[in-house]
């Protein structure tokens, strides 16, 4: 972690990226005493994200996609984001998706440069982009006790959101995203639309 107090380990050498159905084992460690904490309690992940104290880890599990029946791989689309609180060896959240109760699957997950802000895409199965919403919430991480996730807003899609979720500004003020035709880039602290491009201009 960035302040050096914990450590994590993977059984997998892609991680975080995952491209095989092997189960996965996730674990963290003491950076000082190298004292075994926990492991996340799930071997199907497809994201996650230790929080820069080292106390916390979102991640979130997907299924086993099939790909010709050639490659078995973890798939894109995951499920809710759960908080996993590393030091007590306990789940501490499980983040509701969207605001609207029939999208209940993340993709393209994010985290600002600078550990701010949490954007994903939330959809449904086969969900038609006018229903797909980009959800941005704020990470507050001021010590390990107070560490908790607050949504913020839902962006709805003008006229689609990529699939390939937002990008950051390296100090997390902005973030673009593909529209369609369009180029379209939001404040991120207050969801408010500043720019908008033409994809040809660009």
């Amino acid at each position: 972690s960035r302040d050096g107090g914990t450590i994590w380990s993977s059984s997998d050498r892609y991680s975080p990226h995952f491209t095989d159905d092997r189960s996965i084992e996730i674990s963290f460690w003491d950076g000082k005493t190298f004292e075994y904490l926990s492991s996340l309690p799930a071997d199907k992940i497809n994201w996650w994200y230790v929080s820069d104290d080292g106390s916390k880890c979102l991640f979130s599990t997907a299924p086993i996609t099939n790909w010709l029946y050639i490659m078995r791989f973890i798939g894109e689309r995951g499920g809710a984001i759960h908080m996993w609180n590393i030091r007590r060896n306990q789940m501490d959240q499980t983040l509701p998706v969207s605001q609207t109760a029939t999208l209940t699957n993340t993709r393209a997950i994010r985290v600002s440069p600078d550990g701010r802000y949490l954007a994903y895409i939330a959809e449904k199965p086969n969900a038609k982009d006018a229903e797909k919403r980009l959800v941005v919430s704020e990470l507050v991480d001021d010590n390990p006790a107070s560490f908790q996730v607050k949504a913020k807003y839902e962006v709805a899609p003008a006229p689609k959101l990529s699939q390939y979720g937002v990008h950051f500004s390296d100090d997390g003020e902005y973030f673009v995203f593909d529209a369609g035709k369009t180029l379209q880039i939001y404040e991120t602290g207050t969801g408010q639309k500043k720019f908008e491009l033409a994809k040809d201009e660009t």
